[in-house]
């Protein structure tokens, strides 16, 4: 007895899950799809599965979770679309194209797919189920039967296309533009500072003092300051003696941080030309007067 009333009421328990369940199955999305033919596809040929959602209106996919691309060996997934509505039911295209084809015709299968949605506003999966189709290579009894095309020819030889006459007009139209292009190289490039980078006085003196310093002149103090003084009447455009040399540097002032140097050694060659003390370079004083040619080297080169 016991027993028996104990069983009703496990009965009784299981009824109403089982309603749930039912129920909740029932909620579940209500799918149609229309499927394409599954046979005579090749390669590049396009497979369209088109889906209508009929348990729900209020449906639109989720496009952050749309993943188009390659999904295995024979197919890819070019678009997921929404199609609208069909007699009030939300409808949606699944498109599939051929990327690769088997040697010889064979049955494939497209595997099944998961489509994420938007239902009423909650996020719900759709799954579209794996479909077998037959894909084949292209081969010329199947082109001859598409629309009575003949069988696949071999391309003709068209031989070597000439170029000659487009040649000829890229040199005439080459020596019309040379004519204006060299005219207005001629007239706005800066020959002026081109040629005398090649000849500045300074660079020219320096390269000199290190030659008569690497070979231990032993008249350096007349040959280096006769270099000196060539140096700076050249770069002045005069004889520039040491009374004046303030002047000068005044007027071009990129040389005024050297004016004590420069008095400096042209006091040193007045010793050495005119007062007859039998001036000699120590080896500081040397050093020092190779490091003045470097600075005015620099200076007129524009990098001081």
């Amino acid at each position: 007895m016991n027993q028996s009333f104990s069983f009703v009421a496990l009965q009784g328990l299981l009824f109403p899950l089982l309603i749930f369940f039912a129920s909740s199955a029932k909620a579940e999305l209500a799918v149609e799809i229309t499927e394409p033919r599954q046979f005579g596809y090749v390669l590049g040929d396009k497979i369209e599965r088109v889906f209508i959602v009929k348990s729900m209106k209020d449906v639109e996919l989720d496009k952050e979770k749309i993943r188009l691309g390659r999904i295995d060996t024979w197919f890819s997934i070019v678009s997921l679309e929404d199609l609208g509505t069909k007699l009030g039911k939300p409808m949606f295209s699944l498109t599939y194209q051929v990327i690769n084809i088997p040697k010889v015709p064979s049955m494939v299968e497209i595997a099944s797919q998961n489509v994420n949605i938007f239902a009423d506003g909650k996020p719900k999966n759709i799954k579209i189920p794996k479909l077998l189709v037959t894909i084949a290579p292209l081969t010329p009894r199947l082109v001859s039967n598409m629309g009575g095309l003949e069988n696949i020819q071999p391309d003709e030889d068209l031989g070597l296309v000439s170029s000659t006459f487009t040649e000829n007009k890229l040199r005439i139209y080459l020596l019309f533009s040379f004519v204006p292009f060299s005219l207005l190289i001629f007239c706005w490039a800066p020959w002026e500072r081109i040629m005398r980078k090649k000849n500045l006085p300074f660079t020219l003196g320096r390269k000199e003092v290190l030659i008569l310093v690497n070979a231990e002149e032993k008249n350096f103090e007349e040959k280096s300051l006769r270099i000196f003084h060539n140096c700076l009447n050249t770069t002045f455009k005069k004889t520039i003696f040491i009374d004046e040399i303030r002047e000068v540097c005044k007027k071009n002032s990129q040389f005024l941080p050297l004016v004590d140097e420069l008095e400096y050694f042209l006091l040193c060659s007045q010793k050495y030309f005119y007062r007859g003390q039998g001036f000699r370079y120590t080896t500081e004083q040397k050093t020092r007067f190779c490091k003045l040619m470097d600075n005015l080297s620099l200076i007129e080169k524009g990098l001081a």
